[in-house]
Protein backbone atom coordinates (compact mmCIF):
# COMPACT_ATOMS: atom_id res chain seq x y z
CA UNK A 1 0.00 0.00 0.00
CA UNK A 2 1.33 3.40 -1.01
CA UNK A 3 1.97 5.82 1.88
CA UNK A 4 2.77 9.04 0.07
CA UNK A 5 0.71 12.18 0.50
CA UNK A 6 0.35 13.04 -3.16
CA UNK A 7 -3.12 13.97 -4.34
CA UNK A 8 -5.06 10.84 -5.26
CA UNK A 9 -2.80 8.55 -3.24
CA UNK A 10 -4.29 6.27 -0.56
CA UNK A 11 -2.67 8.37 2.18
CA UNK A 12 -4.10 11.60 0.76
CA UNK A 13 -7.54 10.03 0.38
CA UNK A 14 -7.41 8.80 3.98
CA UNK A 15 -6.36 12.27 5.20
CA UNK A 16 -9.28 13.82 3.31
CA UNK A 17 -11.67 11.31 4.91
CA UNK A 18 -10.34 12.11 8.39
CA UNK A 19 -10.60 15.86 7.82
CA UNK A 20 -14.16 15.49 6.54
CA UNK A 21 -15.12 13.24 9.48
CA UNK A 22 -13.82 15.81 11.97
CA UNK A 23 -15.65 18.57 10.09
CA UNK A 24 -18.84 16.52 10.27
CA UNK A 25 -18.38 16.10 14.02
CA UNK A 26 -17.88 19.86 14.38
CA UNK A 27 -21.01 20.44 12.29
CA UNK A 28 -22.99 18.08 14.54
CA UNK A 29 -21.80 19.88 17.69
CA UNK A 30 -22.81 23.20 16.13
CA UNK A 31 -26.22 21.90 15.08
CA UNK A 32 -26.99 20.41 18.49
CA UNK A 33 -25.81 23.58 20.23
CA UNK A 34 -28.07 25.64 17.99
CA UNK A 35 -31.16 23.50 18.58
CA UNK A 36 -30.49 22.73 22.26
CA UNK A 37 -28.49 25.75 23.47
CA UNK A 38 -28.83 24.87 27.15
CA UNK A 39 -27.41 21.34 26.78
CA UNK A 40 -23.73 22.37 26.72
CA UNK A 41 -23.86 24.74 29.72
CA UNK A 42 -25.99 22.25 31.69
CA UNK A 43 -23.40 19.57 30.91
CA UNK A 44 -20.78 21.89 32.40
CA UNK A 45 -22.74 22.06 35.65
CA UNK A 46 -24.28 25.49 35.07
CA UNK A 47 -27.72 25.87 36.61
CA UNK A 48 -30.70 25.83 34.26
CA UNK A 49 -31.67 29.48 34.83
CA UNK A 50 -28.18 30.74 33.97
CA UNK A 51 -27.94 28.34 31.03
CA UNK A 52 -31.26 29.65 29.71
CA UNK A 53 -30.12 33.28 30.02
CA UNK A 54 -26.88 32.50 28.17
CA UNK A 55 -28.35 30.65 25.19
CA UNK A 56 -27.15 33.39 22.85
CA UNK A 57 -23.53 32.68 23.87
CA UNK A 58 -23.97 28.97 23.13
CA UNK A 59 -25.53 29.83 19.78
CA UNK A 60 -22.58 32.09 18.95
CA UNK A 61 -20.29 29.14 19.71
CA UNK A 62 -22.51 26.97 17.50
CA UNK A 63 -22.26 29.44 14.61
CA UNK A 64 -18.48 29.31 14.82
CA UNK A 65 -18.49 25.51 14.83
CA UNK A 66 -20.78 25.39 11.81
CA UNK A 67 -18.74 27.97 9.89
CA UNK A 68 -15.46 26.13 10.52
CA UNK A 69 -17.05 22.81 9.56
CA UNK A 70 -18.55 24.14 6.34
CA UNK A 71 -15.40 26.01 5.34
CA UNK A 72 -13.21 22.97 5.93
CA UNK A 73 -15.61 20.66 4.09
CA UNK A 74 -15.96 23.03 1.16
CA UNK A 75 -12.19 23.28 0.77
CA UNK A 76 -11.73 19.51 0.83
CA UNK A 77 -14.61 18.76 -1.53
CA UNK A 78 -13.44 21.42 -4.00
CA UNK A 79 -9.89 20.02 -3.95
CA UNK A 80 -8.45 23.05 -2.20
CA UNK A 81 -6.20 23.06 0.81
CA UNK A 82 -8.16 23.04 4.07
CA UNK A 83 -5.02 24.29 5.86
CA UNK A 84 -6.37 27.80 6.72
CA UNK A 85 -9.59 26.28 8.05
CA UNK A 86 -7.70 23.66 10.05
CA UNK A 87 -5.45 26.30 11.59
CA UNK A 88 -8.46 28.46 12.45
CA UNK A 89 -10.04 25.39 14.05
CA UNK A 90 -6.88 24.73 16.06
CA UNK A 91 -6.81 28.33 17.25
CA UNK A 92 -10.45 28.30 18.34
CA UNK A 93 -10.14 24.89 20.02
CA UNK A 94 -7.00 26.02 21.84
CA UNK A 95 -8.80 29.13 23.09
CA UNK A 96 -11.70 26.91 24.21
CA UNK A 97 -9.31 24.68 26.17
CA UNK A 98 -7.77 27.65 27.97
CA UNK A 99 -11.21 29.11 28.71
CA UNK A 100 -12.53 25.80 30.05
CA UNK A 101 -9.55 25.22 32.35
CA UNK A 102 -9.76 28.81 33.62
CA UNK A 103 -13.49 28.47 34.31
CA UNK A 104 -12.92 25.17 36.14
CA UNK A 105 -10.14 26.64 38.29
CA UNK A 106 -12.40 29.58 39.18
CA UNK A 107 -15.20 27.19 40.17
CA UNK A 108 -17.56 28.52 37.49
CA UNK A 109 -18.18 25.11 35.89
CA UNK A 110 -18.00 21.46 36.93
CA UNK A 111 -14.32 20.54 37.04
CA UNK A 112 -14.55 17.02 35.62
CA UNK A 113 -16.73 18.08 32.69
CA UNK A 114 -14.59 21.14 31.96
CA UNK A 115 -11.30 19.24 32.13
CA UNK A 116 -12.71 16.46 29.93
CA UNK A 117 -13.93 19.01 27.37
CA UNK A 118 -10.59 20.83 27.55
CA UNK A 119 -8.77 17.55 26.93
CA UNK A 120 -10.98 16.95 23.89
CA UNK A 121 -10.19 20.45 22.66
CA UNK A 122 -6.45 19.82 23.04
CA UNK A 123 -6.80 16.59 21.05
CA UNK A 124 -8.69 18.56 18.39
CA UNK A 125 -5.86 21.13 18.28
CA UNK A 126 -3.34 18.36 17.75
CA UNK A 127 -5.45 16.71 15.06
CA UNK A 128 -5.99 20.00 13.22
CA UNK A 129 -2.32 20.93 13.32
CA UNK A 130 -1.33 17.42 12.22
CA UNK A 131 -3.78 17.52 9.31
CA UNK A 132 -2.70 21.05 8.35
CA UNK A 133 0.92 19.95 8.09
CA UNK A 134 0.16 17.03 5.75
CA UNK A 135 0.65 17.57 2.06
CA UNK A 136 -2.60 18.10 0.11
Amino acid sequence: MEHTSEVGSPAADRSRQIVLAVALLRLAVGAVSTVQPTALPRGMGIDSATAARATFITQMFASREIALALGTSYAVVRGRSPRPWLLASALSDGADAVTLVTAARQGRVAKVAAYAAAAGAVVAVGASVWAATRRP
